[in-house]
């Protein structure tokens, strides 16, 4: 406590210890590594390494000894028993005590693991608990955690007073199995269980050994805690409660430790709290404490009663708070230190945890400030003072919850510890520091604010940013108003410079002030009221920031501001097409407020019948309310949500759902239009119904399913409902559920509806993991997977993607090695052939996903049973493996193309996912199987067999492919026929060479081949990779090159840079010297940080530069003498202007920037695709007609009125 400011004397002279001798270098100091060995050396055998089956007697060795000490020192819970009986949990020697035990309950886990080496208290733990277990056992019990509890807490009652290691033993149980008992048991069988804790408290309240005390309080703590409130109105329950905080002043540490968290545990519990936020109990505990704190004259019972106070002084009451402050301050006037930091602290600890206001009143603070600041200690005393101004400042920190301007005075008119800084000692300086930091953050905001206005320029924007991030709604205020509306003004200006870092601005008050108080202070300005509408509509680059910004928005500011401003302006539709974009950009603010709205409870209930009716009767806007919905719906379902947004919401699922039903059914005559817009409506659906209720979904099922089956005739309609179905079934219970079960094993056989039932059924599958629909997948179980072992040619393509989903989600269900086995070896046929090409990606990738959870469970299951996982997963090769086999034992050519290529797929997949589990004859029979069917002559075979040649090359490891390298390269490269050679074909053999180089080296590849195709592939390759090798050894030294170019490479325009348009504007003249770039450069770099003042002789010659909004309209960043230069330069040109002709027409001729631009362009490097093609010996070609200069100049009516374009066209072609 004290320690923590005391002055330091550290030793500068060290010993330097070299990298890694440190444990050589100091052999006089590894006495605590030579004990930790020690005990890790008893701990384990010493004797020779064998099996565990081999060494029964090892297993027995402790049990022995743990039957003879409970032979001598049997408990008294039951009669005696003969432990050469007791029934075994697992085999070893690892687990000889949870043999011992015999307890399966896992929250006695920790009694099984290892102990500390030398625990006392190990033996009769292990002891207790092998006899309660076989107690509950001869009762024919389930071992739960009740009985335990019951069985223990009886033992505890039976236990004796000269056995203190075995109340500890039991208390220590105990308290594992207290925290998963439920609460009704433990308030139904409160009396009992306090009765007997507290008797056996006040037993062991005397006894040197703390154990048992410091367990039994734990027990205590846990049982109080799960009771009501009204139970803390009996006396005894808080006489119990003083009782157990009487104990904070025992001689144990552990002991006054536990009896403190016990203490603060139950008095700040907020379920048990009275309306005004204290605790029924607190008024006895506060009064025992006060009653000992006055007897208790500067003594450690003093401190540690401080201790106690400064975690449950702010739940007493107001007029026992006052007694209590005035009694610790009165102990500043004791001369010992530590009795002084202790106070301190308790008043330091205690304010910081916010009391209310019927614990600390305004008056009490105001009084407890004055008290502070009249008792400050000297600065000499460094811990005492450093503690005093942490008091000192969290009572200014209440003081400002409760009145902000009390706290200014005080601040401005008495506190000043100013002089503290100047005590030399350095760590009283920070505190003091930090004591100032935590006034100026709430005191001088404001102030700070206005001052840094003062001084305003572009710099401003970007401190003001981090002030409202750090603020927060606390900077509202006039001087909040004043500066977002300089924002404003300087963002509306025509020469703003920096757009960019005021919206970043703005949207940082709105995100953290609040959207209410920005737009207080600079509003929409759309005068809805006026007779004709202003279309000069200045903010409207509001809308988009606010849109990107809304957070933790009231959702009733929409509701209040801006659905009325959408409905008033909704009048000059017929008028303005300008007041449709700003219509449908308010609305769109909608699903920004839905994201985390702060008072939904409050405010959806008004909003739902406003959304419902413009969802119906608006098309226009249904993108915007479905969004909000689908928002409203994820916020509400978050982890952390409250029971009450969740019903609020959930109770219009009865308005909206139908609704939404209505919509997604209703036809359209164009249904590529309406696709979007019924996508949004199904998903909208989906979110919503996670919110409602079984009772409401089951009857929304039963309609959809009555619905689908009366429209068999009309497609369409047939479709959509059952997507619903698809929607909402998910929420349903297992009743529900049942019945669409029923309802969609006749559709799996009907091919207009069969994807519709795959999908149903993934959706249900989905649920496995829901603990309420267990019973449902029990008994559903054979359904599941009857409709799944069916031929891939009863499956139409459409479904195929939804039956791989079906049929992954089975196989993550199972557990038992021989039915996992046997249902993916009857599925494997439907998987691989799915894996085709003429499937749709979506139905490939499903089935890339479930083959590869096949391998993966199976190599699971097996894993538990000890099974290798290529013996678990051989069936599924060699199954793959008979799929290509030929139907007429001929040539390869038999195989079906489909089923040929979808075989290769599924072994590319496994060659790339789980070759690291294949033993040598799979590996073996892998290579070999793509070494004969090389030699198909159908190119898409043979580019899959390619590509696992390449897979396999590239993945195996070096003995393994020095193994097969004959087999590999001889087939490779003789084994392919010469026809049908593709591009594509071509492709991949030349990646497989890559990789062939990469791993064997050109030398060895040329012993295999002397093709001259092949050859010359190999000897390209050996080029790339050393002039890549070379290009990156030498990339440095280009970097730094002497004259300073740019390499073609490095100029080149990529998406990366084509956003960078500094870098452009620099390269934009790069013919210029090098002295002019170094000029643009610095111009360039200086450009931000250089603000001039406009030129205005109508303004006179003075100009008032404290005039805020004057000086923001004269503001520029570009220099008005060198425009005014520019300006006069190109009058003075002759050439400046336009040409006219006798009869008065403009004139457009060949002028010499579009020369230059040829010439620029067709000049420099012939590299690349720049190259000079159009020369040809010193002569310009023609393709037909004659010589531009030739041509008379005629009248032309159009005029190019802007040049930029010609010079960013020149720049360009010149930067390539």
């Amino acid at each position: 406590m004290v320690g923590k400011y005391r002055h330091r004397i550290h030793k500068m002279t060290k010993i330097r210890i070299k990298k890694g001798m440190s444990s050589e270098s100091n052999p006089t100091k590894h006495r605590h590594r030579e004990a930790a060995g020690a005990a890790r050396a008893r701990s384990l055998s010493t004797g020779m390494m064998e099996a565990v089956d081999d060494r029964p007697e090892a297993a027995h060795h402790l049990l022995d000894k743990l039957v003879g000490l409970w032979l001598t020192r049997r408990m008294s819970i039951g009669r005696e028993q003969d432990f050469s009986n007791k029934s075994m949990v697992s085999d070893g020697a690892v687990s000889r005590i949870s043999q011992f035990t015999a307890c399966t309950n896992q929250s006695f886990d920790s009694v099984h693991r290892l102990w500390k080496s030398g625990s006392p208290m190990q033996k009769e733990v292990v002891v207790v608990l092998a006899a309660v277990a076989e107690l509950i056992k001869e009762h024919n019990g389930s071992e739960t955690d009740v009985e335990y509890f019951a069985a223990l807490l009886t033992t505890l009652e039976g236990s004796s007073t000269s056995e203190p290691c075995r109340t500890a033993a039991i208390s220590f149980l105990l308290q594992l199995i207290v925290k998963k008992v439920s609460k009704d048991v433990l308030q139904s069988k409160f009396a009992r269980t306090v009765q007997v804790l507290y008797t056996k408290i006040l037993e062991n309240s005397e006894n040197p050994e703390g154990s048992a005390l410091k367990y039994l309080l734990s027990v205590l703590g846990v049982v109080l805690r799960a009771q009501p409130a009204y139970v803390w109105n009996a006396a005894n329950t808080k006489n119990i409660l003083v009782s157990v905080a009487a104990l904070c002043v025992h001689e144990k540490p552990w002991v006054r430790t536990m009896a403190r968290r016990v203490v603060r545990a139950v008095l700040t519990d907020p379920v048990t709290a009275m309306d005004n936020g204290l605790h029924a109990a607190s008024p006895s505990v506060g009064t025992f404490v006060q009653q000992h704190l006055q007897a208790a004259s500067g003594d450690m019972a003093a401190i540690r009663y401080l201790c106690l106070l400064e975690g449950i002084m702010h739940k007493m009451p107001s007029s026992l708070f006052k007694q209590l402050a005035e009694i610790i301050l009165r102990s500043l006037a004791v001369a010992d230190q530590m009795v002084k930091c202790s106070a301190l602290q308790c008043l330091h600890r205690c304010l910081q945890r916010q009391p209310c206001d019927a614990a600390l009143s305004v008056e009490v603070n105001v009084l407890l400030v004055k008290a502070l600041r009249e008792l400050c200690p000297p600065s000499e005393d460094v811990t005492v003072c450093a503690y005093w101004m942490q008091a000192l400042a969290e009572t200014h920190v209440c003081l400002t919850a409760k009145d902000p301007n009390s706290r200014i005075d005080f601040f401005i008119k008495r506190f000043s510890v100013v002089k503290l800084f100047d005590t030399g000692n350095e760590q009283l300086a920070q505190v003091t520091y930090q004591v100032y930091g935590t006034f100026f953050f709430g005191i001088v905001l404001c102030r700070i604010m206005r001052t840094v206005r003062k001084f305003f320029s572009h710099f401003w924007i970007r401190s003001e940013m981090r002030l409202f991030e750090v603020a927060g709604i606390g900077i509202t205020g006039d001087e909040f108003c004043k500066a977002m509306q300089t924002l404003a003004l300087l963002r509306e200006g025509n020469d703003s410079f920096c757009r960019q870092e005021l919206d970043f601005t703005v949207g940082c008050a709105v995100r953290h002030v609040g959207a209410p108080a920005v737009l207080s202070a600079i509003p929409l300005g759309i005068d809805t009221d006026a007779a004709i509408l202003d279309i000069e509509f200045t903010r409207s680059w509001m809308i988009p920031i606010l849109r990107v910004n809304l957070h933790n928005a009231p959702l009733e500011f929409f509701s209040s501001y801006f659905l009325p401003l959408a409905m008033k302006i909704h009048r000059y539709f017929s008028v303005l097409l300008l007041i449709v974009v700003i219509f449908s950009q308010l609305w769109e603010l909608l699903p920004s407020f839905c994201d985390s709205p702060s008072d939904i409870e409050k405010s959806f209930p008004q909003l739902a019948p406003v959304l419902g009716a413009a969802l119906n009767e608006r098309p226009d806007l249904r993108p915007s309310i479905l969004s909000a919905l689908r928002r409203i719906s994820r916020f509400c379902l978050l982890p952390d949500a409250f029971p009450e947004r969740v019903e609020v919401v959930s109770a219009y699922a009865k308005n909206f759902m139908p609704l939404l039903f209505n919509l997604y059914t209703t036809t359209s005559s164009d249904d590529s239009a309406d696709k979007g817009p019924r996508m949004a409506i199904l998903e909208t659906i989906r979110a919503y119904a996670d919110l409602t209720p079984k009772r409401l979904v089951a009857q929304f099922v039963d309609a959809a399913i009555t619905k689908a089956n009366d429209a068999f005739d009309d497609a369409s309609r047939q479709a959509r409902i059952l997507d619903i179905l698809c929607a909402i079934v998910r929420n349903a219970d297992c009743t529900t559920l049942g019945k669409v079960m029923d309802t969609i094993n006749p559709w799996f056989a009907i091919n207009e509806v069969q994807k519709k039932a795959f999908r149903i059924l993934e959706e249900i599958s989905n649920k496995r993991i829901s603990p309420e629909l267990e019973p449902f997948f029990l008994s559903r179980s054979t359904d599941f997977v009857n409709s799944l072992l069916r031929p891939i040619d009863t499956v139409v393509p459409p479904a195929r993607a939804a039956f791989c989903a079906c049929i992954q989600s089975v196989v993550d269900s199972m557990d038992d090695l021989p039915k996992l086995s046997d249902f993916c070896l009857k599925s494997l046929d439907a998987v691989v052939l799915t894996l085709d090409k003429s499937n749709s990606t979506h139905a490939r990738s499903n089935a890339s996903k479930c083959l590869q959870h096949m391998f993966n469970k199976l190599i699971q299951v097996g894993g538990e049973i000890d099974q290798h996982p290529s013996a678990v997963v051989n069936d599924l090769l060699s199954r793959m493996y008979e799929l290509m086999v030929p139907v007429d034992s001929c040539d390869n050519g038999t195989v079906d193309l489909c089923t040929a290529r979808s075989t290769l797929v599924a072994l590319n997949i496994i060659a790339q996912k789980q070759l690291r589990i294949l033993n040598g004859g799979h590996i073996s029979r892998l290579i070999a199987h793509g070494c004969a069917w090389i030699g198909d002559g159908r190119p898409p075979v043979r580019i899959l067999v390619i590509r696992l040649l390449r897979v396999l090359t590239k993945k195996l490891p070096e003995y393994a492919l020095q193994q097969y390298r004959d087999l590999l390269l001889s087939s490779i490269f003789d084994g392919q026929p010469t026809c049908d050679v593709t591009s594509k074909v071509r492709k991949a053999n030349r990646l497989l060479l890559e990789v062939l180089v990469a791993r064997f080296g050109i030398d060895i590849l040329l012993k295999y081949t002397s093709k001259l195709d092949w050859v010359k592939q190999m000897k390209n390759i050996g080029k790339l990779t050393k002039r890549k090798e070379r290009q990156l050894s030498e990339g440095p030294a280009k970097k730094d090159s002497d004259d300073g170019s740019i390499s073609g490479t490095d100029s080149r325009l990529t998406s990366r840079t084509a956003g960078a348009d500094t870098i452009l504007k620099l390269l934009e003249n790069s013919d210029a010297s090098e002295s002019e770039g170094e000029e643009r450069l610095a111009e360039m770099r200086s450009r931000t940080g250089s603000v001039w003042l406009k030129e205005d002789t109508d303004m006179g010659d003075s100009t008032d530069l404290l005039d805020r909004k004057k000086m923001i309209l004269k503001v520029t960043t570009c220099d008005p003498a060198k425009q005014h230069k520019k300006i006069v330069e190109r009058r003075n040109n002759s050439d400046f202007g336009f040409k006219t002709s006798n009869d008065g027409r403009l004139i457009i001729g060949n002028s010499v920037l579009s020369g230059s631009r040829a010439s620029s362009w067709r000049t420099g490097t012939t590299q690349g695709i720049h190259r000079e093609t159009s020369l040809r010996n010193g002569k310009i070609r023609h393709s037909k007609g004659k010589n531009a200069k030739n041509k008379k100049l005629q009248p032309y009516a159009y005029i190019p009125l802007r040049r930029k374009g010609v010079k960013q066209v020149h720049n360009c072609c010149y930067f390539h």
